[in-house]
């Protein structure tokens, strides 16, 4: 599920894509930013414990147990990406970030395989910016590059239909609406899109 926010900082600049970097040219301060996508390892700890206390601090409440234990969660999602000690019912999945200087911006989730719940209620792909850079290009970036690289065949995408940041970030690559549906899980109507890979 891509996860709702409220917009803030909103920062004008222009986003330029390579494989896995992205180049910002900061307009207010000149300075150039280089956004890498990056998978979870144990020594990013520490810019992972900044991160999700600044997300679960403006509201990003899936990271509340993240924030009491950084550590087990961050090894958590490393494990995820094999299936090791997941519940039973979910699916592997990886994780990448989008790191900046150091500093975690942004996350994204791709679900690998499929079932009833992914299908129905969250699908395959759910990220979130941090708080301070939304509006900068991360979540467009992350998004791009899993469809683009990462994906082989079709994944499900859905977001509430008054999340514009996400339908837009969302419809910035091909894609089919599939419909739109009041969603238990999110108690709100959410809209279903489909993509597929290859995307040239």
């Amino acid at each position: 599920m891509a996860y709702r926010h409220h917009d803030q900082n909103n920062i004008a600049c222009t986003v330029g894509f390579k494989m896995g970097v992205a180049i910002q040219a900061n307009h207010r301060s000149k300075k150039r930013i280089i956004m890498n996508v990056v998978e979870p390892s144990m020594d990013m700890v520490d810019a992972y414990k900044d991160y999700v206390q600044d997300c679960f601090d403006q509201g990003v409440s899936h990271y509340e147990e993240a924030t009491e234990n950084p550590q087990e969660a961050l090894q958590s999602i490393i494990d995820a990406a094999t299936g090791e000690n997941l519940p039973e019912g979910y699916l592997p999945y990886k994780t990448y970030f989008a790191v900046e200087d150091g500093q975690i911006s942004g996350a994204i989730r791709y679900r690998l395989g499929t079932n009833e719940f992914c299908e129905n209620v969250i699908g395959h792909i759910g990220y979130e910016t941090r708080p301070s850079r939304r509006k900068a290009g991360v979540a467009t970036f992350l998004y791009t590059h899993v469809v683009k690289n990462c994906l082989h065949g079709r994944a499900l995408v859905m977001c509430t239909i008054d999340n514009l940041g996400s339908v837009k970030v969302i419809e910035s690559l091909p894609h089919r609406i599939l419909g739109e549906a009041y969603n238990d899980h999110e108690q709100a109507i959410i809209r279903t899109y489909e993509v597929e890979s290859p995307i040239v």
